[in-house]
């Protein structure tokens, strides 16, 4: 046997040592850059580690959100354009991350439904581009520069308003790859990133565009919508999110209760559908779409507990996915993400006011504190100047500002108050009012405005039920939206109008201290630089009332003690008494006043004004509701499409009857691996299974390879097509044992054996087998009721095995540990490796399977990607 397994067919281009045991995944392996991706256990939690196939590790991340006890990853898929990662969990969820540096993009949660268990768990996870029919004729180019939004809607009147000022998110920390674009290799958490709000964690949206929220993006570097030199109004087209290779892709995640979950672009959740059974023995074994139509085939596995029964259909069932595609759940998508970006900035907009005046225990006290700290000073030193009596430090101000005299404990505080003191009050209030200021009128406000428009066009389609009422929108909520975002629009035009007004007084209130302040600090005597009176009185004394010791923005946030609850006034709740006349009426009565003579009954009449004293102005609590009830609107939003698959064909094992029990009582399914590839060819689907049956004590292991082939155009079962293929699992007349398979490419399948006998340290071998040129066997039974399982136990005990291990090349592994071998392939042109961990999970060596005569694809080359030339 080594004669024949030692052909050194195969070079190994690396071995690739790691710290802690691991385990593979099927798609492990990148399919357009020689990367691996390993999977490694660390207490209760899963870390992944990027690896280069030559050697090296890239980079490595805790993958954990943190919050359960027990988290593992379940599956891996990669993006089209293969610079992201996409990595399924248990606890369910979903992540992203990027292949610079592992950092997590964007966490997905699965949409909750009464109809959804909650203790499901995700067993596989496919990325799939949709490949849509080349286009007849020259197609007419994008005149307007519209980026596939439709006219007249409220993303295109988004488009023609200015574009918000950026705001920085701390959720997406920049690091040191993005600084001076190198990775390193230490484990990072994400846990260490600021966590979104509820509201904005749970809101169902696209991959973030600022642009179409009329939002600037915040330059940070790496960003793919960075603007260039020039315009900031502009952004290049071939970065723009419809121009992604990831634009217009599903994801598409199985879980044990055999349901496919739905993602647009791997980020909008488009909801659920069931395939097969929906019991807890049931989970989807493979998925598959054919280029240029809409349908999942699926083949459902059955898993009876008893005894680790399984049965898998042979016809694979049809799930029509068109309804994914339509252009009202895209459009209702990206309003959505719009909603989304809109209400997460106004958020960052509240936070960053709050931040400015109140403070926080990390940045420290903020500008609405200096007043109050400067209150108790001067209260202090009153209790030691008073002995009897309650200090009051707005009195001895007040009897400066109207004598001119001040008193003991007065003076002594101005004599220490120095002009340096005085400058940094000042700076420190001109600019968290300013702010406070121009972040309620330009950004606050504008962004509610946008808002606004976002959630009449959802009025309206909460109005159309024919059209979208798949998408189940709320018109009772959708008008709850409206009004809260009519009253945020109010209370920004109140508290930018409350900061003017403090800014104002707190210049007048400066001059007349810092006049003070000197000539105490000069012994009475003025210097000349301030002229006495040079402020305003009045403004100095309403600053003094209102303003030095607190004022009507401590009330727009919220604090400790305040009134911490959503405004419940209206607009009209607020708006002065309706007269009841006409113009023409009230210009008659004015004129017949005038003509009165004095005096006038009306002249002594008071005036009807609203009162506005009490109301609520907390618009921090304001913006918290507002996120809430539109995350409500949006987030049944697109659960409803996937309710819409249609699914053709329906298979049930033979469970409980006499003839399913005396399979059982055979073995059926017990140790069966299988793996399968499917090619289509004119409208026909060809299916390969692979089915290993476990191990004979004088044969070893025995594998049945079938070939199905069946028009994917017509209704399930007719015109199907099975043929089997027995291989005995010899090589020579040495009995081998199959350790692990898989399909590498169209042609070949590759296996790793080791003689039968051999210890758990006993050399492995890696050969390839040219699985097309088998002689098969028509199969003549009703394939509606067979299981793979029960296929592959008849072929064993009726079928003449006519089939060797006809090896077409193959090499003796250095791994150390054989036995739980682990493998991961890449038969596309260019790449060609195949990845085989040993048994303990420390050691991974890396073939290259490439022939003679293979030439590189140049269309999977990396251009600007910042990878090295190694990763390629």
């Amino acid at each position: 046997m080594a004669s024949i397994l030692q052909a050194d067919s195969f070079s190994s281009i690396s071995v690739l040592h790691l710290s802690s045991p691991s385990h593979l995944l099927a798609s492990s392996c990148s399919p357009d850059k020689d990367l691996l991706l390993i999977i490694s256990r660390l207490g209760n939690k899963d870390t992944i580690s990027l690896w280069k196939m030559q050697g090296g590790r890239k980079w490595e991340v805790d993958v954990s959100a943190g919050d359960a006890a027990h988290e593992e990853v379940t599956g891996i898929a990669w993006s089209p354009d293969g610079m992201s990662i996409l990595i399924s969990h248990h606890p369910p969820r979903l992540s992203i991350h990027s292949i610079q540096d592992g950092r997590q993009e964007r966490s997905v949660s699965f949409a909750s439904t009464s109809e959804l268990p909650s203790d499901f768990r995700v067993t596989g996870v496919w990325w799939l581009k949709y490949e849509s029919p080349p286009k007849k004729g020259p197609e007419m180019p994008d005149f307007f520069k519209r980026n596939k939004t439709i006219p007249g809607s409220a993303l295109s009147q988004l488009k023609l308003q200015p574009l918000l000022d950026p705001l920085k998110d701390d959720t997406v920390p920049i690091t040191t790859s993005d600084l001076f674009s190198f990775q390193g290799i230490l484990p990072t958490s994400t846990a260490k990133v600021p966590k979104l709000p509820d509201s904005i964690a749970s809101w169902p949206a696209l991959p973030p565009d600022l642009v179409a929220a009329s939002i600037k993006p915040f330059p940070r570097p790496g960003d793919p919508q960075r603007r260039p030199a020039g315009s900031p109004e502009e952004v290049l087209d071939d970065v723009r999110v419809e121009n992604s290779l990831n634009y217009d892709s599903l994801v598409v995640a199985t879980d044990d209760r055999c349901r496919c979950h739905f993602f647009m672009d791997a980020t909008y959740p488009l909801g659920s559908t069931t395939i097969g059974e929906t019991t807890a023995i049931s989970g989807i074994a493979s998925l598959v779409i054919p280029p240029f139509h809409s349908e999942i085939l699926a083949n459902i596995t059955y898993t009876v507990h008893t005894g680790g029964i399984t049965h898998t259909n042979i016809l694979p069932v049809f799930a029509n996915i068109a309804s994914l595609r339509t252009p009202q759940a895209r459009e209702v998508a990206k309003a959505s993400s719009a909603a989304r970006e809109l209400a997460w900035y106004m958020l960052r907009v509240v936070d960053e006011m709050r931040v400015t005046w109140v403070g926080t225990n990390e940045q420290g006290e903020g500008a609405q504190s200096l007043g109050p700290k400067w209150i108790k000073e001067i209260e202090s030193r009153q209790r030691v100047h008073v002995a009897s009596g309650v200090p009051n430090a707005i009195a001895d101000l007040t009897a400066l500002l109207v004598t001119g005299q001040p008193s003991d404990a007065l003076n002594d505080v101005l004599n220490h108050l120095s002009e340096r003191g005085i400058a940094k009050w000042e700076t420190t209030m001109n600019d968290g009012l300013t702010k406070i200021r121009d972040f309620s009128e330009k950004r606050l406000a504008l962004a509610a405005q946008r808002l606004y428009i976002l959630l009449q066009e959802a009025k309206g389609w909460a109005m159309l039920s024919q059209t979208f009422g798949v998408h189940k929108f709320d018109e009772t909520l959708v008008d709850y939206c409206l009004e809260l975002l009519r009253k945020l629009i109010i209370h920004c035009a109140w508290t930018a109008s409350t900061a003017r007004d403090q800014l104002w007084r707190f210049k007048e209130f400066k001059i007349w201290l810092q006049y003070e302040s000197n000539r105490a600090n000069n012994d009475g005597a003025e210097d000349g630089r301030i002229r006495p009176l040079s402020w305003d009185v009045l403004e100095v004394n309403r600053y003094l009332m209102d303003g030095l010791n607190g004022c009507g923005l401590d009330n727009c946030f919220d604090v400790d003690g305040g009134d911490n609850q959503v405004p419940n006034k209206s607009p009209d709740d607020v708006r002065a008494p309706p007269v009841g006349r006409t113009v023409a009426q009230s210009i008659s009565m004015a004129k017949k006043a005038l003509d009165e003579p004095a005096p006038r009954p009306w002249e002594n009449k008071p005036l009807k004004h609203a009162s506005i004293g009490g109301i609520n102005r907390n618009i921090e609590q304001l913006v918290k509701e507002l996120a809430r009830a539109c995350q409500m609107v949006y987030s049944n939003a697109g659960v409803g499409v996937g309710q819409g698959v249609l699914v053709r064909g329906s298979w049930k094992p033979q469970i409980g009857t006499k003839k399913g029990k005396e399979r059982a009582d055979g073995g059926t399914g017990v140790g069966v691996r299988m793996r399968e590839r499917t090619t289509f060819e004119d409208g026909v689907a060809i299916q390969y299974v692979l089915i290993s049956i476990p191990r004979h004590e004088e044969e070893g292991d025995r594998l049945c390879l079938t070939r199905l082939q069946y028009n994917i155009n017509v209704d399930r079962g007719r015109q199907a097509s099975l043929q089997v293929a027995r291989i005995a699992c010899r090589v020579g007349d040495t009995v081998v044992d199959v350790l692990d398979f898989d399909f590498f490419d169209d042609e070949t399948v590759v296996l790793i054996l080791k003689g039968r006998g051999d210890g758990e340290r006993g050399p492995a071998y890696a050969a390839t087998v040219a699985y097309r040129d088998m002689e098969f066997t028509q199969v003549d039974s009703v394939l509606e009721d067979m299981s793979r399982e029960r296929l592959g136990y008849d072929v064993m005990e009726h079928e003449e095995c006519v089939n060797g291990l006809r090896l077409t090349g193959s090499r003796k592994l250095c791994l150390r540990w054989t036995e739980g071998i682990q493998m991961s392939v890449n038969g596309r042109v260019g790449r060609r490796t195949v990845c085989v961990l040993d048994g303990k999970g420390l050691e991974v060596e890396v073939l290259d399977m490439a022939e003679e005569g293979d030439g590189e694809d140049e269309e999977m080359g990396v251009i600007g990607t910042g990878l090295e030339e190694g990763d390629r």
